[in-house]
């Protein structure tokens, strides 16, 4: 071994290294296991890392599109919520105005009643005088 130009890497990192190269293995590439002062045995694939932090990347990407689309709709549904209440206190008002001009149309019906019940009453006296 040369000074500077290699390191050593043990037999299995060598067929990793290898398989990355060529690229025509797709089958999942296993790292060295080893044992850390007889604790613990390591063994985690390169590739299902790799698959693993592709589909977080698409979920992420898939998240940020499926935010901005109910950010838009809320959007939607706050204007419609904005149009929906000036239309309603539009009604309201109406409805206020309407209510106005009922009691008054009420005050006028009760008013001429008691108008022509009077005029009736005094034509009923002249006509049982006259008789």
């Amino acid at each position: 071994m040369q000074e500077g130009k290699e390191k050593w890497l043990c037999a299995v990192c060598i067929k990793i290294k290898r398989k990355l190269r060529s690229g025509s293995d797709s089958t999942p590439i296993k790292s060295a296991n080893f044992n850390v002062e007889g604790k613990s045995d390591i063994a985690i694939s390169l590739f299902q890392i790799t698959e693993q932090l592709k589909s977080v990347s698409q979920t992420k990407t898939q998240l940020a599109t499926s935010l901005n689309l109910c950010r838009d709709k809320m959007d939607e549904v706050n204007e419609q919520l904005k149009t929906q209440d000036k239309y309603l206190a539009e009604c309201v008002k109406r409805i206020e105005d309407l209510e106005t001009n009922n009691t008054a149309l009420k005050k006028m019906k009760n008013y001429n009643k008691e108008l022509y019940g009077a005029v009736f009453q005094k034509k009923l006296r002249r006509n049982s005088r006259s008789a």
